[in-house]
């Protein structure tokens, strides 16, 4: 699981503070760090600098580009052969 996250595009997100109360639409810029709390399969339970909770689908996020956990993908850099 990630620490954070990045959003790809600018986007809106709700948050809910509490029942009984206004849902909140909250923006969100592209490119802005998110600190992910929890990862389901297609979402992330996210936080912002706030407090604030979100779940974020997976498909708003950018991809890290970095080889997956337990990955040996270049650990060691090219080999000369």
């Amino acid at each position: 699981m990630p620490n954070t996250i990045k959003l790809k595009a600018a986007t809106t997100l709700k948050h809910h503070s509490n029942l009984g109360e206004e849902i909140d639409e909250i923006q969100f810029e592209a490119g802005q760090d998110l600190v992910v709390l929890k990862e389901w399969e297609t979402a992330y339970l996210v936080k912002d600098d706030d407090g604030k909770l979100f779940n974020v689908k997976k498909e708003l996020v950018e991809e890290s580009g970095a080889a997956p956990p337990g990955s040996h993908a270049n650990a060691r850099g090219p080999q000369a052969s």
